[in-house]
């Protein structure tokens, strides 16, 4: 006769290493096949918030470069790209 398996060891097994309640119970095929995608998922979950994440990086990094180094004309603060200190005053063009 096979000795009985606890309920709750299977579960707070698999609360540690996914699978690992299904290997506790002799079915270990499942149980490594469930770490694995587990796993997989995880790293796959990870990557997606890294990439959303650095999109918004690249942003802030843009938006910082810009505000520290562009020049900005002194009476509207318009980013200047022609190398001309200030804008020309309003009806002078």
């Amino acid at each position: 006769m096979a000795e009985e398996k606890s309920e709750v060891l299977a579960i707070v097994l698999s609360l540690i290493i996914p699978g690992a309640g299904q290997m506790y119970c002799g079915k270990i095929g499942r149980g490594v096949g469930i770490l694995i995608v587990t796993i997989v998922l995880l790293i796959v979950f990870v990557g997606v918030i890294v990439y959303i994440w650095q999109i918004y990086d690249a942003y802030k990094c843009a938006k910082e470069y810009n505000r520290t180094h562009a020049m900005r004309c002194p009476r509207c603060g318009k980013s200047r790209s022609d190398g001309r200190v200030a804008c020309p005053p309003a009806g002078s063009r």
